[in-house]
């Protein structure tokens, strides 16, 4: 299974029967995806340019969550589920023993705690490379042969805009492949802990209304961001100072109404919504369901078995936090994809599909479902293998170290771009 990291994605709610646009967008395709005239007339007061130009306010938190610049010295918010691996770390340490149970505030900005591993991305350009990737692609050849020449493009794009720019890049491909952005990001890596509630607040209520709303905790957490002063992001140096952003956001007092259009920013990870009834069923039926039990019963063992350590507990809050949101996650998205008959509905919309095609079109349609019927079957049959070994690649040191061993042990010979 591939972790696909969607970049910067805008999603549209909107609860009017007027226009139905919710869905998630990559900023530079909003122009031709989106009615912003239908838009305004539901309280929207940008223009896709207008969205675009908030893009640097948004950046990616520690390998996947989502921020916000708040000031022009680098302040940004972020959810404090977000910043609890930065505050558990802290919180084991003697010199800030206890910050994760009782909370931080920093009355100076030189009592700005770093937070060890830490970093951030902030959106530089996107780019569409579509073309680009896809111009490998020769009619005779095999869908692995295929996947291998446009993720190899991919890489090489890649590697050279870091070249180019000495920036961080990375070309993802979306809606499953049919487009690729080139994404260029600043990377910082000096990032400090200005203010982080009390856990009883932060994690209010555990991760019992996690994946819901409204949720009445205060998930929040400020950090702030540093470079050096030539504006570069180095590790964490004394002589840092604080990252001006491009444009940052203004925190609101007034109250959205229900029936508002809700426009949001950040880095959702994926969506599966273009997936085949095949793969729905899989998901519904097996994968989902355990993932759930799998996820459920570790992070039953591991808090139990440290219930009364009080350094195991500071030391594995974050993972113990992390295993109970992942239980939240697949227990809640079980019940849903029954709730509200997934599997059913994706019929449905094959069907649909099916209906509006003729003669070759409709044969080469139902030979795709077929195959794709085919790899499910296969893919259950390993699954629960593969699915324990990604978990453990995770959670245990020694078993993802045996598992780097083993496949550099594979891969060495391999120049860089053939490595998968």
């Amino acid at each position: 299974m591939k972790l696909c990291v969607a970049l910067l994605v805008v999603g549209m709610l909107v609860t009017s029967g007027a226009y139905a646009a919710e869905g998630m967008y990559v900023p530079i395709e909003l122009q031709k995806k989106l009615d912003f005239t239908k838009l305004k007339k539901l309280g929207l007061t940008l223009d896709a340019k207008g969205i675009e130009r908030l893009v640097p306010a948004i950046i990616k938190v520690a390998h996947g969550g989502t921020g916000s610049f708040v000031s022009k010295t680098g302040l940004l918010v972020t959810n404090h589920h977000v910043a609890y691996g930065c505050i558990a770390a802290l919180s084991s340490t003697r010199k800030h023993w206890g910050i994760l149970k009782k909370g931080y505030y920093a009355e100076k900005i030189t009592d700005e705690i770093p937070c060890p591993g830490y970093d951030l991305m902030v959106v530089a350009e996107i780019s569409d490379v579509t073309s680009q990737v896809h111009s490998v692609v020769k009619p005779k050849m095999t869908i692995t042969k295929k996947l291998k020449a446009m993720r190899i493009k991919a890489e090489q794009l890649a590697e050279e805009c870091a070249k180019k720019t000495g920036l961080h890049c990375e070309v993802k491909p979306y809606s499953g492949g049919a487009m690729y952005y080139l994404n260029k990001y600043m990377k910082i890596t000096d990032v400090r802990l200005v203010f982080a509630p009390p856990s009883d607040l932060g994690k209010f209520g555990g991760d019992v209304d996690n994946w819901r709303y409204p949720r009445h905790t205060a998930d929040f957490t400020f950090l702030r961001a540093y470079v050096s002063r030539k504006g570069v992001g180095v590790p964490f140096e004394l002589a840092n100072v604080p990252y001006q952003p491009k444009v940052f956001l203004k925190i609101s007092n007034n109250h959205n109404p229900l029936g508002k259009i809700n426009l949001v920013l950040g880095f959702p990870g994926r969506t599966n919504r273009f997936e085949s009834s095949y793969s729905a069923k899989f998901q519904a039926e097996y994968a989902t369901p355990l993932k759930r039990d799998i996820y459920g019963k570790i992070f039953q063992y591991l808090k139990s078995s440290i219930s009364s350590h009080k350094l195991s507990k500071a030391k594995y809050a974050s993972m113990i936090a992390g295993l109970a949101n992942a239980e939240k996650y697949y227990q809640d998205s079980a019940k849903s994809m029954i709730q509200h008959k997934l599997v059913a509905n994706k019929i449905v919309q094959e069907n649909a599909i099916r209906s509006r095609l003729k003669g070759k079109d409709t044969k080469e349609y139902a030979s795709l479902l077929s195959e794709i019927d085919s790899i499910f079957t296969k893919t259950k049959k390993f699954y629960k293998r593969y699915l324990l070994l990604s978990v453990m690649t995770r959670i245990l040191p020694s078993v993802r170290g045996s598992f780097y061993i083993a496949r550099w042990n594979r891969i060495k010979d391999q120049k860089s771009v053939e490595r998968s």
